[in-house]
């Protein structure tokens, strides 16, 4: 009997997110270590502003935002491997100091803030998980709502993208009975709305515009 001498692949950037410690956090089996979060405490703590992305990609959208705004801090989630690496380098070359990405689950974001010191969320084109029965692997959620509500400072925001209309539309009929946030914007079509101004665009984002799709956009801001 002829043994296949094909080789495993290796994904290489699992590797070259190690070598950006500045800028990469790498859970450990998607979880952060106690000594990993107070890491995380004292790089943030420097800062009197504090966002999160949830999904960060390959840092597009992150990165504009941590250079338009100095004194804040923000901290990408992310869980692949190339895109964290992809946002480390993009940092180190714009020699950024206020930036950080988890190579993680987005649970770990209720590790790293404490409850009234996240000043906003951003969730640019989560995954829709179309079918019904996937609908449970979704990140918004009536008690992920509930539990962001704790993190958030006051009149702290979550700021929410997506192409996917059906998934815009489930997710705005969660916020009333919550009665958490109120809706500060809302457009089913953001590049033809009054709220196209200072946008910062992620990649997700980019592609779905030149495809000609138009982009869903809410902006909840906390009671």
């Amino acid at each position: 009997m002829q043994l296949s001498t094909k080789k495993r692949w290796n994904n290489p950037y699992i590797a070259l997110v190690s070598t950006k410690p500045m800028f990469v956090l790498q859970a450990v089996g998607a979880t952060l270590t106690p000594e990993q979060v107070e890491t995380l405490h004292a790089r943030i703590s420097a800062f009197p502003e504090r966002y999160a992305e949830i999904g960060s990609g390959s840092g597009g959208h992150l990165i504009e935002q941590a250079k338009t705004n100095a004194r804040a801090f923000y901290l990408g989630f992310e869980l692949r491997y190339k895109r964290v690496f992809d946002t480390a380098r993009k940092a180190e070359r714009e020699q950024l100091n206020n930036l950080m990405v988890v190579r993680g689950q987005a649970s770990e974001l209720f590790k790293v803030f404490k409850p009234n010191s996240l000043n906003g969320i951003y969730l640019n084109f989560p995954d829709p998980w179309e079918r019904r029965r996937w609908h449970k692997h979704r990140i918004l959620s009536a008690e992920f709502l509930a539990a962001v509500y704790e993190l958030l400072s006051p009149s702290g925001f979550i700021s929410y993208k997506t192409d996917h209309n059906q998934y815009f539309a489930e997710t705005l009929k969660m916020i009333e009975p919550a009665g958490l946030f109120e809706i500060e914007k809302l457009t089913n079509d953001l590049y033809n709305s009054s709220y196209l101004n200072g946008n910062i665009p992620s990649e997700f984002e980019k592609l779905f515009c030149s495809k000609g799709l138009p982009i869903n956009f809410l902006l909840l801001r906390k009671k």
